[in-house]
């Protein structure tokens, strides 16, 4: 970041946001995950939480055992024993919630509005990536759990990306990642929310 000259947001900041990320989201992404169609080349880490990236070939299993089994054994201190009995169940029925995207999308993977900003010429610039290749729905709606961004964002995007039927329904399922990782990092202040998301999928 102190390479970047950052200064106020230009006219278009938002629109060029949402279509710079769509064209991320549609790149081809054989280089980056060698090893199946999903993951990434090496593990990394999401802020100070570690991030196994093992390649697999299905989105679903990806998510399943390098996003949330990792976070669940982690969480598992925190949880009563039926949380427990749900998280682990919850595992097994992804595919009753998720879908196998169209194609892999190299993904941001920690995208809310700390980790954007505009540079010298007022453009949007990405930092402080948890890169791999998953859904290019899981970056947007990280995007909307600390408040989402401008509607012009999500209208650019979704004009050059399209829009899969039901994402709403599977939004909070993304982000259980995410807030399984603060409650790992930060503690019991993202229980509430953790069990609430597990609640709503393992019925």
């Amino acid at each position: 970041m102190e390479y970047i000259d950052s200064t106020r947001p230009s006219e278009g900041f938002w629109e060029k946001l949402g279509t710079d990320l769509a064209r991320m989201h549609k790149a081809d992404t054989a280089a980056f995950a060698k090893s199946g169609s999903y993951g990434f080349d090496r593990d990394n880490y999401i802020g100070a939480g570690y991030q196994k990236n093992t390649g697999k070939d299905s989105f679903i299993e990806f998510f399943a055992e390098c996003r949330l089994r990792p976070q669940l054994e982690m969480a598992e201190k925190y949880f009563e024993s039926e949380t427990v009995r749900k998280s682990y169940r919850l595992l097994d029925t992804l595919d009753k919630y998720l879908i196998e995207p169209d194609r892999p999308s190299l993904l941001h993977g920690d995208l809310w509005s700390g980790n954007f900003m505009s540079d010298e010429k007022g453009l949007p610039m990405l930092i402080d990536p948890a890169a791999y290749v998953g859904c290019n729905e899981a970056d947007i709606a990280m995007t909307e759990l600390f408040g989402g961004f401008d509607k012009r964002f999500y209208d650019s995007y979704f004009d050059f990306m399209g829009m899969i039927p039901g994402y709403a329904d599977r939004r909070e399922l993304y982000n259980l990642y995410h807030l399984l990782n603060h409650l790992n990092l930060f503690g019991s202040s993202y229980l509430y929310a953790v069990v609430r998301t597990i609640d709503i999928y393992s019925f």
